[in-house]
């Protein structure tokens, strides 16, 4: 064999470490140059050294640090795009938050927020922004960490606070007023405040509810109702009062045929729920939620002589059970009750046996939370009112979820 065909056969055995293409030696640096000339920098250089070629030509050199020219500029202008976004992003959110009177409960840590986005200005680069603009964005946040008050002090700096019952509070047409001597000039609206002028009386609110007093916080002559905590106590016993107007007009259950009756199980009476009979989304919903060892219990509720179909869910959970008390028609508010586990079969039973049973203005002191005069063997309730499936899911998981609250 001649030199020139040993070193025919040691060639093919290169291989491109890219293609893994079998190569003759002289032939590499050509076909790493032709063939592979559109990948990245680094692959090339990597395919290079491995194939131990240094001996490189000018036109090899000068694609090379074409490549690297073409490669940095991509890169930068990348970089430049990233950070422009984050600064527009910040100085976004700057605006935003710019418009806040106050840091609300009800908005998620506005301080966490402006830490953030410090954070987030750090890491701007210098050198891809003029350092002025930098500068100010910092400066905008500096500013805006001591800008917004907390929501005590802006109530303590801006507003007034002044203290209602029902005797001040005057039904209009789709509205409400506050006796004008409080000094509030608007009105708050109220689609179904016609319901009380056509069928109770004002004195009636006065009379049962005589008690109460409710704080309202107003600004410029006008209730701040994102501030009047008290505000959604009035309007909830009105849409109370209107839900049980609309209740009173309706059959009731003694001629009509009952859905669910006492006799029905567990699994029966889930199953009813989520078939096409029942139209109830918050009934399908609290079914949803159960748990395999959860129950519900079919009960005839009596309201005024009437009898009304209802269901006690039981959820029993780590710490406490749950028992929802929920009647088919979603114009009658649910009651959540809250109870130690050891008393869970006492408490349902309390609570059917108060369902069951025709007494006065039953469900007026259930809403109230006045004391009453049935034990129930419970730590806490709340009552929900049906408003929408949204605010139902809402109020119950957060219940359920969050007990000592």
């Amino acid at each position: 064999m001649t030199i020139e065909e040993i070193m025919d056969n040691h060639s093919e055995k290169i291989k491109c470490p890219i293609c893994k293409a079998s190569l003759k030696s002289d032939r590499a640096r050509k076909h790493i140059f032709k063939v592979h000339r559109h990948e990245p920098l680094n692959v090339l250089r990597g395919a290079l050294a491995a194939l131990s070629i240094e001996n490189l030509t000018l036109s090899d050199i000068e694609f090379l640090n074409e490549k690297l020219r073409v490669e940095e500029q991509v890169k930068k202008e990348k970089i430049n795009k990233a950070t422009h976004f984050k600064y527009f992003r910040i100085e976004s959110e700057i605006n935003s938050l710019n418009k806040l009177e106050y840091q609300s409960t009800y908005q998620n840590g506005i301080n966490e927020k402006i830490k953030e986005l410090t954070e987030l200005s750090k890491n701007i680069e210098l050198g891809e922004l003029e350092s002025e603009k930098v500068k100010e964005l910092n400066e905008k946040l500096n500013f805006l960490s001591i800008k917004i008050p907390s929501e005590k002090e802006f109530i303590d700096k801006y507003c007034a606070k002044i203290y209602i019952t029902w005797d001040d509070i005057i039904f209009e047409g789709n509205k409400i007023r506050i006796n004008p001597n409080k000094g509030i000039i608007s009105p708050v609206p109220l689609t179904n405040s016609l319901k009380i002028l056509n069928e109770i009386k004002e004195e009636y609110f006065r009379r049962v509810y005589r008690n109460d007093i409710y704080k309202l916080i107003i600004k410029d002559n006008r209730i701040r109702t994102d501030l009047s905590k008290d505000l959604d106590k009035i309007i909830s016993i009105i849409n109370y009062e209107i839900n049980n107007i609309e209740i009173a007009s309706e059959l009731s259950l003694k001629n009509a045929r009952v859905t669910f009756t006492e006799k029905l199980s567990t699994k029966a009476i889930i199953s009813l729920i989520n078939s096409n009979a029942v139209k109830n989304t918050y009934l399908k919903y609290a079914a949803k939620i159960m748990s395999e060892i959860d129950k519900v219990i079919a009960v005839l509720e009596s309201n005024n002589n009437n009898i009304e179909e209802a269901l006690l869910f039981v959820f029993i959970r780590e710490q406490y059970t749950f028992i929802l008390w929920e009647n088919i028609n979603t114009k009658r508010a649910a009651y959540v009750f809250r109870v130690k586990k050891q008393f869970s079969e006492e408490a349902l039973g309390g609570i059917k046996n108060i369902a069951q049973k025709n007494i006065k203005y039953k469900r007026e002191t259930l809403f109230r939370k006045n004391k009453f005069k049935f034990k129930i063997n419970h730590e806490d309730y709340t009552a929900i009112i049906h408003e929408n499936l949204s605010n139902y899911i809402r109020k119950l998981d957060h219940y359920i979820s969050y007990p000592c609250q």
